[in-house]
């Protein structure tokens, strides 16, 4: 037994439309020398690869079989899949890769494709999971004092009250947070709600649930906000003046009395959220930047209203509601969006 280096294009398992490449795959040959694949062939299944340049086996044009570790990973098959020794580990199999193939090390990128795909439960942008140590860890029955660690998780307001370099991100476990006032976003921030329930997070104050401070970067995923009585449920103001962007992703709008979300001078991104029978607008978005694609509005006084300097409103449904969308400044796009059974 010992080991070998397979390269591309000397390794090849004929009766296959294409090479197989495998390269650096620690492994095992045995040969049969009665069979040559001089034709390019290997007829008999116990030697199905063909050792162009003798390489491994030993002579060239020789039929060989591999053996191989079942699950090991051998090499890149191409740019979304890698080569994975199979079950009975006489061979290779295409197995995906979800982030892609890397060549440099011949496996499966380790990047993350969703939240639950990493154990601290944050997928950051960039496609690597968070670790521990950037998260703050939310839950109902938190402590008041404690650092917000997984161990010792702590309430919201404890979690924003911590630096943002303390935990840029928040996961906040399902249940019911409801604040005896606004909670003020700063910094660059993103709150996560984990569990199969969207955490429900909410005031009992007269003003909005969350608002966006000047200069933040706050991203709100997976939660829902509802039952505001007197404001917006979010809230991103022009005073005091400061760049501030806000993304909504898969969050849950629902039942505030004074709308949804507002924005004046913001530059907001909504994805993949719904909103339900919320009085006023459902999202208001004024002098700044709005996008809105893939989400549903269902049951609002209005599902968008913008007066704003670049509006893109894509794929999404708007029903029921007294308006559909009234939008005015600089329409970039309203394009493949269902308007249906509204009032107005």
């Amino acid at each position: 037994m010992r080991h070998i280096e397979l390269g591309y294009a000397l390794f090849m398992r004929t009766g296959r439309a294409s090479l197989v490449a495998v390269l650096f795959v620690a492994g095992c040959t045995k040969t049969n020398p009665a069979i040559s694949c001089a034709d390019g062939a290997c007829h008999d299944p116990a030697y199905p690869y063909c050792d162009v340049s003798g390489s491994f086996g030993g002579e060239p044009m020789t039929c060989i079989a591999v053996l191989c570790s079942p699950g090991v990973f051998g090499a890149c098959a191409n740019a979304n899949s890698a080569l994975v020794c199979n079950a009975t580990g006489n061979g290779y199999d295409d197995a995906p890769c979800t982030m892609g193939c890397n060549t440099a090390t011949n496996m499966c990128s380790n990047g993350c494709a969703s939240h639950a795909d990493c154990m601290s439960g944050i997928c950051k942008p960039d496609a690597t999971c968070a670790a521990d140590s950037e998260v703050s860890f939310v839950d109902s029955m938190g402590s008041s004092t404690s650092s917000c660690t997984r161990s010792s998780p702590c309430t919201l307001d404890r979690a924003l009250e911590l630096p943002a370099s303390n935990g840029q991100y928040i996961s906040i476990a399902s249940g019911v947070y409801t604040g005896s006032g606004t909670w003020t976003v700063t910094g660059r921030r993103t709150l996560v709600g984990r569990g199969s329930i969207l955490p429900t997070v909410r005031t009992s104050g007269a003003g909005p649930t969350i608002e966006v401070g000047a200069g933040a970067d706050v991203t709100l995923e997976s939660l829902r906000l509802a039952d505001t009585q007197h404001a917006p449920a979010v809230r991103c103001p022009a005073s005091p003046s400061g760049p501030r962007t806000l993304t909504l992703i898969s969050d849950n709008v629902a039942s505030n009395l004074a709308g949804g979300v507002y924005a004046d001078q913001c530059t907001i991104h909504i994805a993949k959220s719904t909103f339900l029978g919320n009085f006023g607008n459902a999202v208001e978005s004024l002098n700044g930047l709005v996008t809105v694609d893939r989400c549903s509005f269902l049951r609002n006084g209005t599902g968008v209203m913008a007066d704003s300097l670049g509006v893109t409103v894509t794929n999404s449904f708007f029903m029921r509601g007294t308006y559909g969308a009234t939008l005015q400044g600089t329409i970039d796009a309203f394009e493949f969006n269902t308007v249906v059974d509204n009032s107005m």
